[in-house]
């Protein structure tokens, strides 16, 4: 909970006016991103952070249980949580939770691909639904307070992609910024991300916050990104495992010099 003295500190202030553009963000990982984990990768350059993906089910029904997944320390910040759920109302009232606990934005998982998430029709099977994506969405902005994201994957898998519809849906219900991780649901994380897809969605959207993830593996990729599809911020998840300082060493590229690998260097893609 936020308390008086953060309000007249201006947190509230800062929470409202966030801007996502130019941010190397840590990805939610599913048993990684604790708050030692997500204090060290801000230590060592990233930007903001996010928790391990909660369920907004979990977080009315079971509380105290859930909320061991989204402890975080003032040093974190900007700091989001991320949640998942199938349902506008639960998503709703669990987003008010989050503001509450004092965080600085939520995100609404609308990617994750494995069964135990989608089978209860959150995660990646929101792709197949971008009217109930919307309505979720929806419900987050009305509820939350704090700016609401959705990161989500190209589609299905077994569909035509969807990822286009599903952004312009959840856009339309005022969230501040999607995230895309284009590979498809029955992809996982097989194969290379295709990236064009992320530069179509800013093409589409040229001016919303795009966000890029996937296959940025090594410093020079998040530069690449950014030139190759224009988006306005790079998420970095399973890159970071055992290497902290990535987000540094993407932060040098970023601003080389002309000539240099970085934003000015020729477009290239590391199959690595």
């Amino acid at each position: 909970m936020l308390s008086a003295a953060d309000a007249l500190c201006g947190n509230v202030r800062y929470i409202r006016r966030m801007d996502f553009r130019g941010k190397l963000i840590l990805a939610p990982l599913a048993g990684i991103t604790d708050t030692t984990f997500r204090l060290l990768c801000r230590e060592n350059g990233a930007d903001a952070v996010l928790t391990e993906m909660a369920s907004a089910k979990g977080l009315l029904m079971q509380p105290e249980r859930t909320r061991r997944f989204l402890e975080f320390r003032e040093e974190e910040r900007p700091v989001g949580a991320q949640l998942f759920g199938a349902s506008p109302d639960e998503i709703g009232e669990a987003a008010a939770a989050i503001r509450a606990m004092g965080f600085d934005f939520v995100d609404i998982n609308m990617g994750c691909p494995v069964r135990k998430v989608t089978g209860g029709g959150a995660g990646a099977a929101l792709l197949s639904n971008p009217v109930l994506a919307g309505e979720i969405a929806a419900a987050a902005v009305r509820r939350a307070g704090i700016p609401v994201t959705v990161k989500i994957r190209s589609g299905f898998g077994k569909d035509p992609d969807s990822y286009l519809d599903v952004a312009r849906a959840v856009f339309d219900a005022g969230v501040s910024a999607v995230t895309l991780h284009p590979r498809t649901r029955s992809q996982m994380f097989s194969g290379l991300a295709d990236w064009s897809h992320i530069g179509a969605l800013k093409r589409e959207f040229p001016g919303r916050v795009i966000i890029g993830n996937g296959d940025v593996r090594l410093p020079r990729d998040a530069a690449r990104m950014i030139a190759e599809t224009g988006c306005d911020a790079v998420m970095v998840g399973r890159a970071a495992l055992g290497n902290l300082w990535i987000f540094q060493a993407m932060r040098s590229e970023l601003f080389a010099p002309a000539g240099q690998a970085g934003l000015l260097a020729a477009p290239g893609r590391s199959a690595a």
